[in-house]
């Protein structure tokens, strides 16, 4: 809830939420997050209101290489919202924009 005081839960995420927001900062993506919703520290998730689109990070692995896949992705799919999904192993497997219907 918007001017509360932070619980211990939620100063515990506070790192991973400021390291996010330090790369998403550093590749010019920070203005576009609208909301950082993560329910444990391998489900979260970025949510680009005025994009319309959802980001689906997964855990903290390779954390840079996931938010410039989500810079070229949402760069690439301009204009189409939808969800991206970056929740997985990049080495291994590829990222996916699954347009919203």
């Amino acid at each position: 809830m918007y001017g509360n005081r932070l619980c211990s839960e939620d100063l515990e995420k506070l790192p991973m939420i400021l390291k996010i927001m330090e790369l998403a900062q550093a590749n010019g993506i920070a203005p576009l997050i609208t909301r950082i919703v993560m329910n444990d520290e391998r489900n979260m998730k970025l949510i680009f209101e005025t994009k319309e689109k959802t980001a689906y990070l997964g855990d903290a692995t390779n954390l840079n290489t996931k938010i410039l896949t989500i810079k070229a992705i949402l760069e690439k799919e301009e204009g189409n919202a939808g969800e991206i999904f970056v929740n997985m192993d990049l080495n291994k497997e590829d990222p996916m924009f699954r347009e919203k219907v």
